[in-house]
């Protein structure tokens, strides 16, 4: 099981990662202007 965390905000946005023991895995910052990743959906 993985939990992802998104932190919504004007300038940029933070998303973390976790397993399903609460370790993190993966962290980023995304600017406001960047583009989110497109993975098959839609």
């Amino acid at each position: 099981m993985l939990f992802v965390g998104v932190d919504w905000a004007e300038a940029h946005h933070d998303v973390c990662v976790l397993d399903g023991e609460g370790r993190v895995l993966g962290r980023r910052k995304v600017g406001d202007t960047d583009e989110w990743p497109d993975r098959g959906r839609g």
